[in-house]
């Protein structure tokens, strides 16, 4: 379940939002799905609660609306969205908490559709009054603008790819074909190479040189090239990265020394529990912070 609370400034408002995981997770098969989002607040000011998504890329909102919550002390109350998927990706359903101006003629939650008519959309907004001075003892104006700030409340929906049958058959095929490739390779090591690259570690020493120095080194020049911290974070972890699988299968493939290959693969992954963590921060703390 994922919750997420509002506070303002002078603690006349809290909303509590929570929404279960599972109702945040869709598949990219373009089916809308309904998300239930409990709703929790204490208000002594009337409310202006609103919702959409950061971005339209992975999913759309089939029902955007507003909702007008009336002073309460504790209230529940509950809201049924509707998600539509379509590609996959990450979205934020971010919702957004103001102060409203009193309404004599409704006393409880109230919403108004946003997507239906162009009419109905403008009479909103002709209603309503975000970031209303209230003339209210319990709220000076500082403290009215000070409700209205960091009011918003985010939630990741997540899209991803539909798993039918095909994929289950896919992903049970790759697994089978990796241990049968990854036996026969094992099955073509010879003892006596591996201790000849042992007593003469040249080749590891220039794996080992190249894994763990040169490659960071090189990453460390991305600082001129202007790239965020981010960025830059990112490509030193990269680079610092031990060899995996995919040399040791090219070099079975191509003909290669596969006893060199699997040896480099075994000494950088060991190493790297000891090695990459110094590096990257050393080299992390002094160049991009």
């Amino acid at each position: 379940m994922y919750s997420d609370d509002y506070h303002d400034v002078a603690n006349v408002i809290h909303v509590v939002i929570s929404i279960s995981k599972r109702d945040l997770v869709f598949f990219d098969d373009y089916k809308i799905k309904p998300v239930m989002c409990f709703i929790n607040y204490s208000s002594q000011v009337p409310l202006v609660l609103s919702y959409d998504l950061d971005s339209s890329y992975s999913a759309e909102l089939v029902n955007k609306s507003r909702y007008w919550l009336p002073p309460s002390s504790e209230t529940s109350t509950n809201i049924s969205l509707y998600i539509l998927p379509k590609l996959v990706g990450l979205d934020y359903l971010m919702f957004f908490i103001g102060v409203d101006k009193p309404k004599s003629r409704y006393n409880t939650s109230t919403s108004w559709l946003t997507n239906k008519s162009e009419s109905l959309r403008n009479k909103y907004y002709d209603e309503l009054a975000t970031h209303h001075q209230l003339n209210l003892s319990l709220l000076n104006t500082q403290e009215a603008d000070d409700a209205n700030d960091n009011n918003i409340l985010s939630f990741p929906v997540f899209v991803t790819i539909d798993r039918g049958i095909g994929y289950q058959v896919y992903r049970i095929f790759i697994m089978f074909m990796l241990i049968v490739f990854t036996f026969v390779m094992g099955c073509d090591l010879d003892t006596s190479v591996i201790l000849y690259h042992f007593k003469r570690p040249v080749s590891i020493s220039v794996g080992f040189f190249c894994q763990f120095f040169f490659m960071p080194l090189v990453s460390r020049l991305t600082i001129y090239f202007f790239y965020t911290s981010e960025f830059g974070f990112g490509l030193l972890t990269i680079a610092c990265s031990p060899g995996g699988g995919n040399s040791n299968g090219w070099s079975f493939l191509l003909g290669g020394d596969i006893n060199l290959s699997m040896l480099m693969t075994f000494i950088s992954n060991l190493a790297a529990l000891l090695v990459k963590i110094p590096i990257i921060s050393k080299l992390f703390v002094v160049i991009y912070i």
